[in-house]
Protein backbone atom coordinates (compact mmCIF):
# COMPACT_ATOMS: atom_id res chain seq x y z
CA UNK A 1 0.00 0.00 0.00
CA UNK A 2 2.79 2.89 0.62
CA UNK A 3 4.13 2.28 -2.69
CA UNK A 4 1.10 2.73 -4.06
CA UNK A 5 -0.96 6.52 -4.84
CA UNK A 6 -4.45 6.05 -2.67
CA UNK A 7 -6.26 7.83 -5.38
CA UNK A 8 -5.78 4.88 -8.10
CA UNK A 9 -8.23 2.70 -5.89
CA UNK A 10 -11.17 5.45 -6.07
CA UNK A 11 -14.21 3.20 -6.76
CA UNK A 12 -12.68 -0.09 -5.02
CA UNK A 13 -15.19 -1.48 -2.38
CA UNK A 14 -14.29 -2.48 0.96
CA UNK A 15 -15.32 -5.91 2.45
CA UNK A 16 -15.81 -5.79 6.72
CA UNK A 17 -16.00 -8.75 8.49
CA UNK A 18 -18.94 -9.62 9.78
CA UNK A 19 -18.55 -12.51 11.95
CA UNK A 20 -17.33 -15.00 10.09
CA UNK A 21 -18.51 -13.35 6.76
CA UNK A 22 -17.00 -10.76 4.90
CA UNK A 23 -19.87 -8.03 4.03
CA UNK A 24 -18.93 -4.66 1.55
CA UNK A 25 -19.25 -1.86 3.88
CA UNK A 26 -18.20 1.23 1.51
CA UNK A 27 -16.76 2.53 -1.64
CA UNK A 28 -13.47 4.76 -1.61
CA UNK A 29 -13.92 7.83 -2.85
CA UNK A 30 -12.76 11.66 -2.49
CA UNK A 31 -15.95 13.36 -2.00
CA UNK A 32 -19.63 11.60 -1.24
CA UNK A 33 -20.18 10.26 -4.38
CA UNK A 34 -21.03 6.11 -4.28
CA UNK A 35 -19.30 5.65 -7.59
CA UNK A 36 -18.74 1.72 -7.36
CA UNK A 37 -16.05 0.88 -10.37
CA UNK A 38 -17.92 -1.39 -12.83
CA UNK A 39 -15.99 -4.91 -13.32
CA UNK A 40 -19.00 -6.79 -15.23
CA UNK A 41 -22.31 -6.71 -15.77
CA UNK A 42 -24.14 -9.10 -16.86
CA UNK A 43 -25.25 -9.77 -20.57
CA UNK A 44 -29.22 -9.82 -19.67
CA UNK A 45 -29.13 -6.91 -17.87
CA UNK A 46 -27.42 -5.14 -21.18
CA UNK A 47 -29.91 -6.84 -23.24
CA UNK A 48 -32.56 -5.73 -20.74
CA UNK A 49 -31.70 -1.85 -20.94
CA UNK A 50 -31.68 -1.56 -24.64
CA UNK A 51 -35.06 -3.06 -25.19
CA UNK A 52 -36.36 -0.57 -22.56
CA UNK A 53 -34.52 2.36 -23.53
CA UNK A 54 -32.80 2.26 -26.95
CA UNK A 55 -34.02 -0.59 -29.28
CA UNK A 56 -32.02 0.70 -31.99
CA UNK A 57 -28.89 1.26 -30.25
CA UNK A 58 -26.64 -0.84 -32.10
CA UNK A 59 -27.99 1.31 -35.26
CA UNK A 60 -27.41 4.65 -34.81
CA UNK A 61 -24.82 7.21 -33.85
CA UNK A 62 -25.52 8.94 -30.81
CA UNK A 63 -28.77 10.37 -31.31
CA UNK A 64 -32.11 8.27 -32.71
CA UNK A 65 -34.16 11.07 -35.28
CA UNK A 66 -36.82 8.23 -36.11
CA UNK A 67 -36.99 7.54 -32.25
CA UNK A 68 -37.58 11.75 -32.17
CA UNK A 69 -40.73 11.71 -34.64
CA UNK A 70 -41.88 8.42 -33.06
CA UNK A 71 -41.78 10.19 -29.84
CA UNK A 72 -43.10 13.19 -30.79
CA UNK A 73 -46.17 12.19 -32.80
CA UNK A 74 -47.31 9.79 -29.75
CA UNK A 75 -46.75 12.38 -27.41
CA UNK A 76 -49.04 14.87 -29.54
CA UNK A 77 -51.87 11.96 -29.79
CA UNK A 78 -51.61 11.52 -26.28
CA UNK A 79 -51.76 15.32 -25.03
CA UNK A 80 -48.50 14.52 -22.49
CA UNK A 81 -45.23 13.45 -22.82
CA UNK A 82 -45.43 9.43 -22.87
CA UNK A 83 -41.92 8.86 -24.73
CA UNK A 84 -39.02 10.76 -24.79
CA UNK A 85 -36.16 9.99 -27.91
CA UNK A 86 -33.22 10.18 -25.92
CA UNK A 87 -30.59 7.20 -26.53
CA UNK A 88 -28.79 5.47 -24.32
CA UNK A 89 -25.73 7.64 -25.25
CA UNK A 90 -27.19 10.65 -24.96
CA UNK A 91 -28.57 9.65 -21.48
CA UNK A 92 -24.58 8.94 -21.05
CA UNK A 93 -23.48 12.25 -21.87
CA UNK A 94 -26.79 13.98 -19.63
CA UNK A 95 -24.59 11.81 -16.85
CA UNK A 96 -21.37 13.06 -17.70
CA UNK A 97 -22.39 16.75 -18.24
CA UNK A 98 -24.13 16.16 -14.41
CA UNK A 99 -27.07 18.91 -15.28
CA UNK A 100 -30.70 17.38 -15.78
CA UNK A 101 -32.36 21.43 -17.20
CA UNK A 102 -34.53 20.74 -19.43
CA UNK A 103 -33.02 23.98 -21.49
CA UNK A 104 -31.98 24.45 -25.31
CA UNK A 105 -28.56 24.73 -24.22
CA UNK A 106 -28.47 21.37 -21.84
CA UNK A 107 -29.75 19.83 -25.00
CA UNK A 108 -27.40 20.71 -27.69
CA UNK A 109 -25.20 20.16 -25.52
CA UNK A 110 -25.86 16.77 -24.86
CA UNK A 111 -26.24 15.71 -28.48
CA UNK A 112 -22.39 16.69 -29.46
CA UNK A 113 -21.44 14.94 -26.22
CA UNK A 114 -23.45 12.00 -27.73
CA UNK A 115 -22.01 12.25 -30.97
CA UNK A 116 -18.55 12.62 -29.23
CA UNK A 117 -19.02 9.52 -27.52
CA UNK A 118 -20.29 7.35 -30.72
CA UNK A 119 -17.15 8.44 -32.38
CA UNK A 120 -14.85 8.02 -29.46
CA UNK A 121 -15.85 4.62 -27.89
CA UNK A 122 -17.21 1.26 -29.42
CA UNK A 123 -21.07 0.60 -28.39
CA UNK A 124 -19.51 -1.99 -25.85
CA UNK A 125 -17.53 0.86 -24.29
CA UNK A 126 -20.77 3.32 -24.19
CA UNK A 127 -22.70 0.68 -22.32
CA UNK A 128 -20.20 -0.12 -19.68
CA UNK A 129 -19.56 4.23 -19.42
CA UNK A 130 -23.40 4.10 -18.97
CA UNK A 131 -23.72 1.63 -16.16
CA UNK A 132 -20.50 3.11 -14.45
CA UNK A 133 -21.73 6.65 -14.52
CA UNK A 134 -25.77 6.51 -14.24
CA UNK A 135 -27.34 8.19 -11.21
CA UNK A 136 -30.11 5.83 -8.73
CA UNK A 137 -30.45 8.44 -6.56
CA UNK A 138 -28.76 8.63 -2.95
CA UNK A 139 -25.83 9.61 -4.18
CA UNK A 140 -25.20 6.27 -6.06
CA UNK A 141 -23.25 6.51 -8.98
CA UNK A 142 -23.31 3.48 -11.39
CA UNK A 143 -24.96 0.12 -11.14
CA UNK A 144 -22.87 -1.78 -8.75
CA UNK A 145 -23.31 0.75 -6.42
CA UNK A 146 -26.93 0.19 -6.63
CA UNK A 147 -26.58 -3.20 -6.62
CA UNK A 148 -24.83 -3.32 -3.04
CA UNK A 149 -27.12 -0.55 -1.91
CA UNK A 150 -30.28 -1.91 -2.12
CA UNK A 151 -29.36 -5.98 -2.54
CA UNK A 152 -26.17 -6.04 -0.33
CA UNK A 153 -24.65 -8.42 -3.66
CA UNK A 154 -22.51 -7.40 -6.47
CA UNK A 155 -24.19 -7.15 -9.40
CA UNK A 156 -23.03 -10.73 -11.14
CA UNK A 157 -24.84 -12.44 -8.26
CA UNK A 158 -28.07 -10.36 -9.16
CA UNK A 159 -30.73 -13.04 -10.20
CA UNK A 160 -33.61 -11.62 -13.59
CA UNK A 161 -36.05 -9.92 -11.16
CA UNK A 162 -33.31 -7.75 -8.94
CA UNK A 163 -31.52 -6.74 -12.59
CA UNK A 164 -35.17 -5.71 -13.77
CA UNK A 165 -35.72 -3.87 -10.67
CA UNK A 166 -32.67 -1.74 -11.08
CA UNK A 167 -33.83 -0.93 -14.20
CA UNK A 168 -37.12 -0.21 -13.02
CA UNK A 169 -35.25 2.91 -10.50
CA UNK A 170 -33.76 4.46 -13.93
CA UNK A 171 -36.28 6.60 -14.55
CA UNK A 172 -37.23 8.34 -11.12
CA UNK A 173 -35.12 6.22 -8.11
CA UNK A 174 -35.85 8.94 -5.84
CA UNK A 175 -40.04 8.14 -6.83
CA UNK A 176 -39.59 4.50 -7.12
CA UNK A 177 -37.44 3.73 -4.52
CA UNK A 178 -39.72 4.85 -2.20
CA UNK A 179 -43.16 3.96 -3.69
CA UNK A 180 -44.28 0.48 -3.55
CA UNK A 181 -47.39 1.18 -5.48
CA UNK A 182 -45.45 3.26 -8.43
CA UNK A 183 -42.63 0.65 -8.36
CA UNK A 184 -44.76 -2.48 -9.10
CA UNK A 185 -46.51 -0.43 -12.33
CA UNK A 186 -43.36 0.38 -13.48
CA UNK A 187 -41.75 -3.07 -13.32
CA UNK A 188 -44.60 -4.90 -14.31
CA UNK A 189 -45.00 -2.56 -17.65
CA UNK A 190 -41.26 -3.36 -18.20
CA UNK A 191 -41.76 -7.17 -17.29
CA UNK A 192 -44.64 -7.41 -19.98
CA UNK A 193 -42.60 -5.74 -23.06
CA UNK A 194 -39.53 -7.89 -22.32
CA UNK A 195 -41.90 -10.86 -22.43
CA UNK A 196 -43.85 -9.49 -25.46
CA UNK A 197 -40.39 -9.10 -27.25
CA UNK A 198 -38.85 -12.56 -26.58
CA UNK A 199 -36.36 -11.27 -24.11
CA UNK A 200 -37.53 -13.32 -21.11
CA UNK A 201 -40.05 -16.63 -21.32
CA UNK A 202 -41.80 -15.45 -18.39
CA UNK A 203 -43.27 -13.01 -16.17
CA UNK A 204 -41.10 -12.23 -13.09
CA UNK A 205 -41.38 -11.93 -9.40
CA UNK A 206 -41.49 -8.09 -8.02
CA UNK A 207 -40.77 -7.26 -4.94
CA UNK A 208 -43.58 -7.19 -2.81
CA UNK A 209 -42.14 -4.13 -0.10
CA UNK A 210 -40.14 -1.49 -0.76
CA UNK A 211 -36.63 -2.40 -1.98
CA UNK A 212 -34.47 -2.49 1.20
CA UNK A 213 -31.32 -0.80 2.22
CA UNK A 214 -28.12 -1.95 2.94
CA UNK A 215 -26.52 1.23 3.73
CA UNK A 216 -22.86 1.77 2.00
CA UNK A 217 -20.45 4.21 3.80
CA UNK A 218 -17.95 6.55 1.53
CA UNK A 219 -14.31 6.24 2.79
CA UNK A 220 -11.38 8.46 1.80
CA UNK A 221 -8.41 6.66 -0.03
CA UNK A 222 -6.03 8.41 2.71
CA UNK A 223 -7.82 6.14 5.05
CA UNK A 224 -6.98 2.69 3.16
CA UNK A 225 -3.16 2.10 4.94
CA UNK A 226 -4.96 1.83 8.33
CA UNK A 227 -7.94 -1.15 7.07
CA UNK A 228 -6.41 -2.45 4.22
CA UNK A 229 -5.87 -6.70 4.51
CA UNK A 230 -5.95 -7.74 0.89
CA UNK A 231 -6.25 -5.92 -2.29
CA UNK A 232 -8.51 -7.47 -5.67
CA UNK A 233 -7.41 -5.23 -8.60
CA UNK A 234 -9.71 -7.91 -10.81
CA UNK A 235 -12.49 -7.31 -9.22
CA UNK A 236 -11.82 -3.59 -7.32
CA UNK A 237 -12.70 -4.93 -3.72
CA UNK A 238 -10.30 -4.34 -0.89
CA UNK A 239 -10.43 -6.82 2.08
CA UNK A 240 -10.46 -5.01 5.42
CA UNK A 241 -9.49 -5.77 8.63
CA UNK A 242 -12.87 -3.17 10.35
CA UNK A 243 -15.13 -5.68 12.18
CA UNK A 244 -18.26 -4.51 11.06
CA UNK A 245 -20.16 -4.90 14.43
CA UNK A 246 -17.80 -2.83 16.58
CA UNK A 247 -17.56 -0.37 13.89
CA UNK A 248 -21.51 0.18 14.05
CA UNK A 249 -20.74 0.04 17.96
CA UNK A 250 -18.50 2.69 17.83
CA UNK A 251 -20.81 4.77 15.67
CA UNK A 252 -23.61 4.89 17.71
CA UNK A 253 -21.40 5.34 21.27
CA UNK A 254 -20.87 8.62 19.33
CA UNK A 255 -23.90 9.70 18.13
CA UNK A 256 -25.59 9.30 21.43
CA UNK A 257 -23.35 10.68 23.69
CA UNK A 258 -23.85 13.87 25.69
CA UNK A 259 -20.71 15.04 25.09
CA UNK A 260 -19.92 14.22 21.88
CA UNK A 261 -16.70 16.43 21.65
CA UNK A 262 -15.38 14.85 24.71
CA UNK A 263 -15.97 11.91 23.83
CA UNK A 264 -14.32 11.98 19.83
CA UNK A 265 -11.31 13.88 21.96
CA UNK A 266 -11.38 10.86 24.51
CA UNK A 267 -11.74 7.67 21.77
CA UNK A 268 -8.95 9.63 19.53
CA UNK A 269 -6.31 9.24 22.43
CA UNK A 270 -7.30 5.79 23.46
CA UNK A 271 -8.73 6.67 26.71
CA UNK A 272 -11.74 5.35 25.60
CA UNK A 273 -11.25 1.75 23.87
CA UNK A 274 -12.24 -1.84 23.31
CA UNK A 275 -9.63 -3.05 20.81
CA UNK A 276 -6.10 -1.99 20.33
CA UNK A 277 -5.70 -3.43 16.64
CA UNK A 278 -4.52 -0.66 14.30
CA UNK A 279 -8.14 -1.33 12.18
CA UNK A 280 -9.85 -0.25 15.28
CA UNK A 281 -7.59 3.01 16.06
CA UNK A 282 -7.98 4.15 12.19
CA UNK A 283 -11.99 4.02 12.00
CA UNK A 284 -12.12 5.89 15.15
CA UNK A 285 -9.83 8.88 14.11
CA UNK A 286 -11.81 8.38 10.84
CA UNK A 287 -14.61 9.20 12.23
CA UNK A 288 -13.24 12.03 14.58
CA UNK A 289 -11.87 13.73 11.04
CA UNK A 290 -15.01 13.29 8.94
CA UNK A 291 -13.08 11.18 7.09
CA UNK A 292 -15.82 8.04 6.38
CA UNK A 293 -19.27 9.55 5.50
CA UNK A 294 -22.33 7.79 6.88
Amino acid sequence: MSTTPYNSFQGYVIYGIDGSVSNPYAVVSNNSERKAACTHIPESMQNFLIEIEDQRFFRHKGIDFRAIVRAVVINVKTGKVMQGGGTITQQLARNLLRNSKRTISRKIQEAILAIQLEGKYTKLEILKKYFHEVYFGKQLFGVRSASLYYFGREVEDLNLSDQLSLLTLLRGPNVYAHSQPLFAKRFSVLNNLLVDRHKIDHYLQSASEPLQAYPIAVVKPSVLSYITGQIDAHKKIIHSTIQLNLQSKVREFIEESRYPNVCNWSIQRGCICCRQQLWYRACLHALRECWIYP
